[in-house]
């Protein structure tokens, strides 16, 4: 993992944090203002969200972005998603 990776994973971790407050009715959105598609693993470099989690990120419900969330923080634990 590079250092840059190491950054952008850590900015994830401590939005995340925000974002499974479950007594708040809103959860933030995982961009980090590094939107580039990794041609390879067809995800966001800097929030490891899909296309579609992307451009649907505002009509999902809250439980859904939780969801969302929870797939994210595993996407950066993953070895396909390591070398972006």
């Amino acid at each position: 993992m590079s250092s840059t990776q190491a950054i952008r994973i850590q900015r994830l971790k401590d939005k995340s944090q925000m974002a499974f407050d479950l007594e708040s009715d809103f959860v933030l959105s995982p961009c980090i203002g590094v939107c580039e598609v990794h041609t390879k693993a067809q995800v966001c470099v800097g929030c490891y969200r899909t296309l579609e989690e992307i451009v649907r990120w505002t009509s999902y419900a809250l439980p859904e972005k939780r969801a969302i969330w929870t797939q994210i923080m595993a996407r950066t634990q993953a070895p396909e998603y390591q070398r972006f």
